[in-house]
């Protein structure tokens, strides 16, 4: 959710695994370098059921501010496994300096 007053921010979250070692790589130089890393946009796309871009959230000059893993076991959130089964997940926080909505 985006508040119009804030600094425009985006949560990435998912479970860990081997096709994002990339991902890990970028927040472990971050975690070492801070903040000479050059910041970058993002484009996020909505998708109806269909595959349809409902909207495109742009956002610019972003920068990782916050990384963790958790583990999740209330069974009656949504599992991203699919399994009615406690989960370990991961969650990367990005700061932005702005963000644009874009309805095609």
């Amino acid at each position: 959710m985006y508040q119009f007053k804030d600094k425009a921010q985006f949560i990435l979250e998912g479970l860990p695994s081997v096709d994002k070692k990339d991902l890990y790589r970028g927040i472990d130089r971050w975690m070492n370098i801070g903040e000479t890393l050059t910041p970058f946009d993002v484009n996020i796309d909505v998708v109806a059921g269909d595959g349809t871009v409902i909207q495109t959230w742009s956002y610019t000059k972003c920068k990782p501010t916050a990384y963790g893993t958790y583990l999740q076991d209330v069974i009656n959130f949504y599992q991203y496994s699919g399994q009615e089964k406690s989960e370990i997940r991961d969650r990367v926080a990005f700061s932005c300096t702005s963000v644009l909505l874009e309805v095609p």
